[in-house]
């Protein structure tokens, strides 16, 4: 499934996406992407289409591929797009599972969208295109890195890994990704771990520290108000029957539930 075909809200709808299984097989959705930026390469619009890096020390190597990322380069350069679909430079040079998720999560952050596809795929599927695992760790400190690139899209993905992946660690990564959101259905992971997850409970309690309401209850009341019909829905009304909060659950009435 390709999050380029998916940015659209699929939370509208009673459909939900296929569960999140980190430990299928990847099935790769940057086909088109990596023949386009081939193609860019190939034609030399690329000021960073070169092999320098692969003459640096590996010891230095980490550093410079960092500053060639941050560089503003139009695509991600050659042999650093290679390393973090691959886990390793054409040279044979390996690179740890952290250092290429930091790769990735600063290529983020440096507004290519490629990196963005590639960490959505790998969410989906609990692994990268070759074959490397996600663990609740890595699966954490990636989904982390798309906080700045949120769609409507990407924060569903985001509620079906904290539904799905029962880990204090991911579900903390949500809650804290998630706050770069102002869309109703972000609070819900907030939501459900202050009611439901002592462990989550802290990052929960910052993420109301940010809302105008005072309660939980007064949070998911308006959160119930503002969703459309669907899945985020659904779970905000299971929240307001189970905790029973006085204005959540007249908000549920008010919405026919």
């Amino acid at each position: 499934m390709s999050d380029a075909s998916n940015e659209r809200s699929v939370l509208a709808g009673k459909q939900r996406r296929p569960r999140i299984r980190w430990s299928r097989p990847l099935v790769l959705a940057l086909a088109s992407a990596a023949l386009f930026f081939s193609a860019v390469r190939a034609h030399g619009d690329d000021p960073c289409n070169d092999d320098a890096i692969l003459q640096t020390g590996i010891k230095v190597r980490l550093e410079k591929a960092l500053e060639l990322v941050r560089g503003g380069c139009m695509t991600i350069p050659g042999p650093i797009w290679t390393v973090v679909q691959k886990g390793s430079y054409s040279d044979g040079n390996t690179v740890s599972i952290n250092n290429r998720i930091l790769l990735i999560d600063t290529a983020i952050a440096a507004g290519y969208v490629e990196a963005e596809s590639l960490a959505v795929s790998a969410l989906e599927g609990g692994k990268f295109p070759d074959g490397t695992e996600l663990a609740p760790d890595t699966g954490a400190a990636l989904l982390e890195g798309l906080g700045p690139a949120l769609t409507p899209y990407r924060i569903g993905l985001l509620l079906d890994v904290y539904e799905q992946v029962n880990a204090a660690v991911v579900r903390d990564a949500v809650i804290r990704t998630l706050r770069n959101s102002d869309r109703p259905e972000a609070l819900l992971p907030a939501l459900d771990a202050s009611w439901r997850s002592k462990a989550s409970g802290p990052e929960a309690r910052k993420t109301f520290a940010e809302q105008p309401e005072k309660t939980p209850d007064a949070i998911l009341a308006r959160v119930i108000g503002n969703l459309p019909e669907g899945p985020a829905l659904d779970w905000a009304i299971d929240l307001a029957q189970s905790e029973k909060g006085e204005l959540s659950m007249k908000a549920a009435q008010a919405r026919g539930k």
